[in-house]
């Protein structure tokens, strides 16, 4: 659950409390959001400025990517657009689209 904070434990005085604000779903369960738009987005971006999140994904198998709410290579969000803006997000972290554009391509000719 995004919207509950655990604090199981005090946190010593000039010490940090590393979270993940990201949720895990089955593949088939696409109504679960993966994370909340409000303050874990927010936390994500202020208290992880050098993108080691999608640094992990970039360098995932799409099955993996898929688990996380990644549409799988030949699903019909994949387009020439949505290929290009995931690619300005994520190439300069290492991730490879070929996969994705690879089964557009192969939906396209048949």
């Amino acid at each position: 659950r995004q919207d509950l904070w655990h604090r199981g434990t005090r946190v010593t005085p000039g010490a940090q409390r590393y979270v993940m604000n990201i949720t895990y779903r089955r593949k088939d369960a696409e109504w679960i959001g993966n994370w909340q738009g409000g303050w874990a987005k927010r936390n994500y971006l202020l208290c992880w400025p050098e993108r080691r999140l999608e640094s992990t994904i970039a360098n995932l198998l799409p099955p993996q990517r898929t688990v996380l709410g990644f549409p799988e290579p030949g699903h019909r969000y994949w387009n020439k657009f949505t290929l290009a803006a995931v690619a300005a997000r994520y190439s300069k972290f290492g991730m490879d689209m070929e996969p994705y554009r690879k089964a557009m391509l192969k939906e396209t000719a048949e």
